[in-house]
């Protein structure tokens, strides 16, 4: 008997109204030929969102912080030009987001999911992590959207190449232990405590791995107290240290730990590796103010390094899954106060040498930034994530790009 089909505007509501993240998703894939998918009505329902307004939280937070300084429409961070509205721009909350991941085709969409980690910095909700070996199809090389485009340059005359990346998950596990010896580290971790995120879970997605690796394995704290954060390196400490060398450092009191692992089990294997030692830096990170691995994620200053590995499952934001299907990245702490992108630059060559593509704003001073002397900035100083007690990282929407999104592409184009 021939069953006819939902009509597609049908089917729409029901994507639309019933459905959310990966569901959605895998039913926008599954029934791509019947769903009208398209910018305008993705911008219907961007400009159905509300703009929430977050002046009593930044108050509550930096209530007695000498380092920040209240403006009428914004925040401003002491003797730099970083600063965040008090109003969140609509549709850039994660309840709207969460209803249109049936759009990750169109263009629109993949401008609009790239410009999430310059909100400020204490609109912290837990934002669902794309599960990415649960929809592999999203992980396709691409070219960068006309909206991308009309956003951000690329830094450089060569186009962007998307990189060969790896099917399965446990193709990313064996990277994992092929490149950063995994198997030896992962048995004295807690993921319900610390989770892998940043450069090393990138590179193991990779199929093709730059050489030489130079990543270090970064756990962040997901825990409940600082005490226990403490407890929890002293154990993965005390553990690697019954079977291997381990020298211990902080980097930053209350903030950052590190241990470099040797492995070497007999004297006789400390000898033969003296000239060239088989090791690795471990570093856990703390943030009183963090506790999910969604709030790091998405206040990393680079989308290309926006993944995480929680011992089950590898996650990550829908800025990366552009980052890596482009071969390019976003760098969201950027300013035209030039002399304190010191520590930025070099965080910007670390990917441009892994052959990922630099793309910038396009009011970004890129001229002068190439030409500033490099003892005229802060390059020297050490930077460990932290730039407050408050605030984790420095991701600031300088050139007012959500904004622009809405005044722009949404209130006008559609």
């Amino acid at each position: 008997m021939h069953r006819g089909t939902l009509p597609s505007i049908v089917t729409q509501d029901i994507v639309d109204s019933y459905l959310t993240c990966h569901d959605q998703l895998i039913v926008s894939h599954t029934l791509a030929e019947y769903l009208h998918i398209n910018d305008g009505l993705l911008s219907t329902i961007l400009i159905s969102a509300h703009q929430i307004d977050l002046c009593n939280l930044f108050r509550t937070l930096i209530k007695n912080n000498s380092r920040y300084i209240e403006q009428e429409e914004s925040l401003l961070f002491r003797d730099t030009l970083i600063s965040w509205p008090y109003l969140l721009p609509r549709s850039f909350d994660f309840i709207t987001l969460n209803k249109v991941w049936a759009y990750y085709r169109t263009d629109l969409f993949c401008l609009y999911v790239r410009l999430f980690s310059y909100s400020p910095f204490v609109y912290r909700p837990k934002y669902t992590l794309i599960n990415i070996f649960k929809v592999p199809f999203i992980l396709q090389p691409d070219c960068l959207s006309f909206y991308e485009q009309s956003f951000f340059q690329l830094y450089g005359e060569n186009s962007p190449t998307s990189p060969e990346i790896v099917c399965t998950f446990q193709e990313f596990y064996l990277n994992l232990i092929q490149r950063f010896q995994f198997d030896k580290i992962a048995p004295f971790i807690d993921f319900n405590k610390f989770n892998l995120a940043g450069g090393s879970v990138l590179i193991s997605m990779l199929r093709h791995a730059p050489q030489p690796i130079t990543s270090d394995l970064d756990f962040f704290y997901v825990g409940p107290t600082f005490n226990n954060f403490i407890q929890s390196f002293a154990t993965v400490r005390q553990n690697l240290s019954n079977l291997y060398i381990v020298k211990q450092a902080i980097l930053l009191k209350r903030r950052v730990y590190q241990l470099e692992i040797i492995f070497a089990s007999t004297m006789a294997e400390v000898l033969r590796k003296s000239n060239k030692p088989n090791k690795i830096v471990l570093q856990f990170i703390y943030h009183p103010s963090i506790s999910s691995i969604q709030t790091y994620l998405m206040a990393f200053d680079l989308d290309i390094v926006q993944i995480s590995y929680n011992g089950k499952e590898v996650l990550c934001t829908w800025s990366f899954i552009r980052a890596l299907n482009t071969g390019t990245f976003i760098c969201f702490n950027l300013t035209n106060d030039l002399s304190t992108l010191g520590r930025t630059v070099l965080r910007i060559a670390k990917y441009c040498e892994r052959n990922f593509r630099f793309l910038y704003p396009h009011n970004f001073q890129i001229e002068r930034f190439l030409s500033s002397p490099v003892n005229q900035s802060n390059i020297n100083q050490p930077n460990y994530y932290s730039i407050s007690d408050v605030q984790f990282g420095s991701n600031n929407d300088f050139f007012q790009l959500q904004k622009k999104f809405v005044n722009i592409l949404i209130n006008q184009n559609f």
